[in-house]
């Protein structure tokens, strides 16, 4: 099918900014349940304050915290039309289809890697508690993350009409 679509059987490499972005995710979110899990043990143990880390957010930008702790954040560029610059040099070109995109693949990224992280963080508390348990690659799982990002981006990069515009 890809094929027939004009895509060739070879497959680029993910950027490697994109993996980096994707790694931080994937750590963002193992910070969170390695804290939580600790924490709910703290709570089992006696009375604690302290909240729970949460990850906030959505549609493209995401905080994960708890008001005295920070986990890290995540978001897609700013891509707005109002700079100088912009206005002066900016095309017709309609490019919300590609920043709905990046949104979504950012949505898509947090959400697996959040899976993978609490995965991650259960797999280990099984092995060091009752010798149980394998881990998945995470790095697999992150290098996935990466690729499936820029698949979305890459689709609707492919679908912007060009007709009325210089080339």
């Amino acid at each position: 099918d890809m094929m027939d679509s004009g895509y060739s059987m070879v497959t680029q490499p993910t950027a490697p900014v994109t993996r980096s972005a994707a790694r931080g995710i994937f750590e963002m979110n193992l910070c969170k349940y390695a804290i939580n899990r600790e924490l709910e043990s703290l709570y089992a143990d006696g009375v604690a304050n302290t909240p729970l880390i949460t990850t906030k957010g959505g549609n493209g930008q995401y905080d994960t915290g708890n008001g005295s702790a920070v986990c890290g954040s995540a978001k897609t560029p700013n891509t707005g039309r109002t700079g100088t610059w912009n206005l002066l040099f900016d095309s017709d070109v309609d490019t919300s289809g590609v920043i709905t995109a990046q949104h979504q693949a950012l949505d898509t990224m947090q959400s697996t890697l959040d899976q993978a992280a609490q995965a991650f963080v259960d797999t280990y508390l099984s092995k060091r508690d009752q010798d149980t348990g394998s881990f998945q690659d995470a790095e697999t799982q992150i290098q996935n993350a990466a690729a499936a990002y820029e698949n979305t981006v890459n689709l609707a990069l492919n679908k912007i009409d060009f007709k009325d515009t210089l080339q």
